[in-house]
């Protein structure tokens, strides 16, 4: 008997999740479905697919084996339904897409919302980012990230860069006024990133590509790009944003360059995914669109 496609599906979301209940979260539904599934499966095939403990599961040799070729099925499978369809042209169903949250700037949303028009049977689920092995982990078709990958089953593919320069906000310039050299940053508000270890110096790029560090300190750090960039429109320091956001910022008196001849260094940004998916039209459609987008933004 050929093993139900459901059920393979099923398999490849608690490997690539290392579990049960989380596969049942992303599935909809209960534990014990995803484990009858399971069961069904290896019962069928004959083997044991999963090595069980009472913290984790893992494939087997055998599970290995097909996970590796359940992942490459389930994309085929999908890029056929979807030139077999009717409307060859229209796309439809659910895209899961992970961004750091530092990543969902205007551009980038806009370029999404376009797709979505032209598209209007197509679903977006847009998820934040921390880890590229999130992308396995939350079973995501796509993931947006500075970071490359660890994991061998990911492919990497860069889509831009992003440059990134010191602003802050009116309010805080007519408070504490501008530094006029870099080593005067050291007495300002600066908002910093939380890490381990804590960021406590910024190095920067002069006018002659060569990196200087610059001591840094203020009242509030945090580990979401987002929320430090909401604070330097909000007056409460110096901070950093990517060049393009700070070009319209300028232009419609938002933000104020500080120390415009020093910048960080580029971050390139990779887009990840599982061998295969890109095969979907509408996984590559929203790849197209982020490239887009990027395009703008670097």
């Amino acid at each position: 008997m050929v093993p139900h496609l459901q059920d393979i599906q099923t398999f490849l979301v608690v490997c690539e999740t290392g579990g049960m209940g989380k596969a049942a979260n992303i599935l909809q539904l209960s534990t014990n479905a995803v484990s009858q599934r399971i069961k069904r499966l290896e019962s069928q095939l004959g083997v044991q697919l999963l090595n069980r403990s009472t913290r984790s599961l893992s494939p087997t040799a055998q599970g290995q084996q097909l996970l590796s070729k359940a992942r490459l099925l389930l994309s085929e499978l999908e890029s056929i339904l979807e030139d077999i369809s009717p409307h060859p042209s229209e796309l439809a169903g659910v895209v899961r897409l992970g961004l750091p949250s530092g990543m969902l700037s205007e551009y980038v949303l806009k370029q999404l919302n376009s797709l979505l028009i032209s598209q209007p049977k197509l679903h977006l689920q847009i998820e934040i980012l921390n880890d590229p092995a999130e992308v396995i982990s939350r079973n995501l078709d796509l993931g947006i990230t500075p970071f490359p990958p660890r994991d061998l089953a990911l492919i990497s593919r860069k889509i831009g860069s992003v440059s990134w320069k010191l602003c802050a906000a009116p309010a805080y310039v007519q408070r504490n006024g501008l530094p006029q050299t870099l080593a005067e940053l050291s007495q300002h508000r600066c908002l910093c990133f939380l890490s381990n270890p804590p960021q406590r110096h910024w190095d920067l790029l002069d006018t002659n590509n060569q990196i200087v560090s610059v001591a840094v300190s203020g009242p509030l750090e945090s580990n979401d790009s987002r929320l430090l960039g909401d604070a330097v429109y909000a007056g409460l320091g110096i901070g950093v944003r990517s060049t393009r956001e700070l070009l319209d910022a300028v232009a419609s008196n938002k933000l104020i360059p500080v120390l415009p001849d020093y910048t960080f260094q580029s971050i390139d940004v990779l887009v990840l995914y599982s061998r295969g998916r890109l095969k979907s039209r509408k996984v590559k459609a929203v790849y197209d669109a982020l490239t887009e987008a990027l395009r703008w933004i670097e």
